[in-house]
C-alpha cells in the first residue's frame, strides 16, 4: 500500500484518499512499459536515441574535458599524497580517506 505523505504528515484534514494498493499500479506500469517499449517501432527509436546519445559522449570536446578533469584530479591526488608526508600522524587517516575518494 502507498499512503499520501500529506496525510501522514498532516492527518485526515489534509487528504481524504490516503492509501492506494501497490499491485494495480505496478500491473498497469508493467503493461504500459511493455506495450510502449517492446513495440518494435518504439524499440528502433529508443535504440537510435541511445546510439545518438552515446556518440555525443564520445565527441572530441567531451573527451578533452574528461581528460582535463582526470588531469586535475591526478594532480590533486599527487598533492594529497605529498601532504601525507608533512602532517601529524593523527591527521593521516582523514587525509588518506580524502585521497582515496579522489582516486
Amino acid at each position: 500500500m502507498y499512503c499520501c505523505s500529506g496525510y501522514t504528515a498532516f492527518g485526515p484534514a489534509y487528504c481524504h484518499k490516503n492509501t492506494v494498493a501497490e499491485k494495480p499500479i505496478v500491473d498497469y506500469l508493467v503493461a504500459h512499459l511493455q506495450k510502449t517499449f517492446l513495440n518494435p517501432d518504439n524499440l528502433a527509436v529508443l535504440r537510435a536515441t541511445a546510439l545518438e546519445a552515446e556518440a555525443g559522449l564520445r565527441d572530441e570536446d567531451t573527451l578533452e574535458r574528461a581528460r582535463q578533469k582526470i588531469s586535475r584530479l591526478d594532480e590533486r591526488i599527487r598533492r594529497g599524497n605529498d601532504r601525507l608526508l608533512e602532517v601529524p600522524r593523527d591527521r593521516v587517516p582523514g587525509l588518506v580517506e580524502s585521497t582515496r575518494s579522489l582516486e
